[in-house]
């Protein structure tokens, strides 16, 4: 599940929040896999600005799920900080936890951390290389471009051994291609169609085996998605309100084509692209996200969908609802499956 903290209004934020925490607690229990924390800046739709912070709450409140960022965007961190509060909290989680890691897109928050976009990607090499090293060996020394260490030691180490996964977030072929060769997991992003997806996972496995990797075991994949008792009620409480928010994702230049341009905001309309993007969202009653989640398994090779199940205007109550059904009826379809 992905953790949303919902909207501006400070009183509203705070609301959503404790909505989106009692929501998590729901998906330990009924059997959810992981609950992740997304990170942005300078925004007014209320996105979460340290997800770590997130993750230490979730630790303290759910028993099963694993939980990280999803993702940290890594060159506006100190890679040591987050080498520390990533070791920290898979302490905290008993060993649960998950270092997401990506590069960002907004130069907003570029700009508001006084760093240049275009170290975005150098920044992000580096911090993965140095986090991997300090989660996985003691007294690291390490002479890059922005960082340099003298026999750091991390205190406590982590629980997981050798270290937590790193989950790297990538769109691009280049970007997918560095997550096979500096991480562990390529998390697949919620916007990027489905034909683009599986062209990249094939240049994803191939840069395995350049680097003399073994094949992905988990392949996550998150998506907005809604469910409710029938097909017509999960696409009128839930379609509008996913489609609010890929409005901040056109705004961004974050959506994409089919054949996996980027849309520019300033030559595209908006509304006629809804249909095209409602077709990436995973809504209906549990036997249509079944389907549509086994499309992705096949398809793809998918081994688990992080959806996002909270958006702005959809009542808490709503969110939970739709957070029993996946664990009632999806949840155990998939684990029969796999017996």
């Amino acid at each position: 599940m992905y953790f949303n903290s919902g909207a501006p209004s400070l009183g509203v934020w705070n609301r959503d929040f404790f909505d989106s925490l009692e929501q998590a607690v729901l998906a330990d229990r009924v059997g959810f896999n992981s609950v992740l924390v997304s990170e942005h800046h300078f925004t007014e739709q209320g996105y979460t600005t340290s997800p770590n912070i997130v993750c230490g709450m979730l630790a303290a409140r759910t028993g099963n799920v694993r939980i990280g960022p999803g993702v940290a965007l890594l060159p506006l961190h100190h890679p040591v900080a987050l080498a520390e509060e990533a070791a920290l909290l898979d302490r905290m989680s008993n060993g649960r936890y998950i270092m997401g890691v990506g590069l960002g897109y907004r130069r907003e928050e570029f700009e508001g951390y006084n760093i240049s976009l275009k170290e975005g990607s150098s920044r992000l090499e580096e911090g993965i290389k140095i986090i991997d090293l300090l989660l996985s060996q003691e007294k690291v020394s390490f002479d890059g471009q922005y960082y340099h260490l003298r026999e750091v030691n991390l205190t406590p180490r982590p629980i997981q051994k050798p270290r937590p996964p790193i989950w790297v977030g990538a769109k691009a072929e280049a970007p997918v291609r560095r997550a096979a060769r500096l991480g562990d997991v390529w998390f697949m992003d919620p916007v990027t169609p489905l034909k683009v997806l599986k062209e990249r996972m094939s240049m994803y496995e191939e840069e395995l085996r350049r680097a003399g990797k073994e094949p992905a075991v988990e392949k996550p994949l998150r998506r907005e998605a809604y469910v409710a008792n029938d097909n017509e009620t999960a696409w009128k409480e839930g379609g509008d309100k996913i489609l609010q928010k890929w409005h901040n994702y056109f705004v961004w230049g974050h959506v994409q084509d089919e054949d996996g341009k980027l849309l520019d905001p300033e030559e595209h309309d908006f509304d006629v692209m809804k249909e095209m993007m409602r077709r990436r969202y995973v809504v209906g009653d549990p036997d249509a996200v079944i389907e549509q989640a086994e499309r992705y398994q096949k398809e793809l090779g998918a081994t688990q969908l992080v959806f996002q199940l909270q958006f702005p205007g959809l009542t808490h109550e709503k969110a939970m609802n739709a957070i029993r059904l996946i664990g009632e009826r999806v949840i155990p379809y998939f684990r029969d499956q796999s017996k």
